[in-house]
């Protein structure tokens, strides 16, 4: 896709119970009150449960402030390559943020093209300060 670098997990087995994860994190005090956007461009082959997008927001201590795994909205199946968003505000509490692709059950996932941009109204302003590149 447009990296050269993208994430995977597959699924070593056809019956899987329980997921595999991606993740980065990254701290995310400079955002605290903001409005953010993470996108990315997934690909996935035989998903037999589901995958998904997903977001976390620590703070002090690990304590989880906020979630979205995209549960309420899985991808499935083979797919090509499409890209998906997830909205959230950084609460006050907020110091880290974790990201990533998920895998539930059987199956393969990539991720790609990873960006996360500042949301203002209308305007959306991409966010060069934070670590989103899978080049690891």
């Amino acid at each position: 896709y447009k990296s050269a670098s993208s994430g995977f997990i597959r699924s070593k087995r056809d019956r899987v119970s329980g997921f595999g994860t991606l993740m980065q994190q990254t701290d995310i005090t400079n955002y605290i009150g903001k409005k953010l956007k993470l996108s990315a461009v997934i690909k996935t082959d035989n998903v037999k449960d589901w995958a998904g997008l997903w977001v976390r927001i620590d703070g002090e201590n690990a304590h989880n402030l906020w979630f979205d795994n995209m549960q309420d909205r899985p991808i499935k199946g083979t797919m090509s390559w499409k890209r998906f968003e997830i909205n959230f505000d950084v609460p006050k509490e907020g110091a880290t943020l974790n990201f990533g692709i998920l895998l539930v059950g059987a199956g393969s996932v990539w991720i790609n093209d990873v960006s996360i941009e500042k949301l203002s109204g209308k305007k959306r302003e991409p966010i060069q300060d934070l670590s989103v590149s899978l080049d690891f």
